[in-house]
């Protein structure tokens, strides 16, 4: 297994993938999957620089987990158990610092969190039978302005998802319970990924400010 460098979670499509997907800069304990496209066919197919990962499938979990126990999960990241709490992190971040790219940093806060929304949401549509939304979407560069919005749609799905695992009957719209439990899964792992990514990008910021 490989470290995820704070600027190696580049998402772009492939062909087919499983219910439950992953960027590959974002593996946590995972064995890596043959991929489906080479960032070299992405390049030639966007006629743009490929990026560093593409989306794999996800692998199939070793025993089935239940819905309780990734609802427990997401109530720690939600929480802040051993982490920050999302709602403390993002708090007090105004558009202009939220939206200012360091030196030496691959992107702002506004944009690491408006990359960690899209995917957000777009599992959020799978569960519903929403849907998906389009890749061109992710890893753009909002305007300073769009942080609330961002940063209020980025709470809310994190809400949703936790409700959606805690629910009882157990309710969505994929194929089956293990599909629906993969993704919340894959949602909960890559939210708290991020999340530690923008509090060292607030470290670096206040670190700056310091020295400066």
């Amino acid at each position: 297994m490989r470290n995820a460098s704070l600027g190696s979670c580049l998402s772009r499509p492939v062909p087919t993938v499983s219910d439950a997907e992953t960027c590959a800069g974002d593996r946590v304990g995972r064995v890596a999957q043959p991929r489906a496209e080479s960032p070299a066919d992405i390049e030639s197919r966007a006629g743009k620089a490929a990026p560093a990962c593409i989306i794999l499938p996800m692998p199939k979990t070793a025993r089935f987990l239940s819905p309780q126990t990734v609802a427990e999960t997401l109530t720690q990241v939600i929480e802040g158990e051993d982490i920050p709490k999302p709602k403390s992190l993002l708090r007090n971040i105004t558009p202009e610092k939220a939206a200012r790219k360091l030196p030496h940093m691959p992107y702002s806060i506004l944009t690491n969190l408006a990359h960690t929304d899209f995917w957000q949401t777009l599992w959020l549509n799978k569960l519903k039978g929403l849907p998906r939304k389009s890749i061109t979407e992710d890893w753009r560069v909002p305007n300073p302005d769009e942080w609330q919005e961002v940063r209020e749609s980025f709470l809310a799905g994190l809400d949703e998802a936790h409700a959606i695992a805690a629910a009882q009957p157990f309710k969505h719209k994929m194929r089956s319970d293990e599909a629906a439990v993969n993704t919340l899964i894959a949602l909960a792992i890559h939210n708290a990924y991020h999340l530690g990514q923008i509090n060292l990008l607030k470290r670096a910021m206040r670190l700056g400010n310091e020295s400066g």
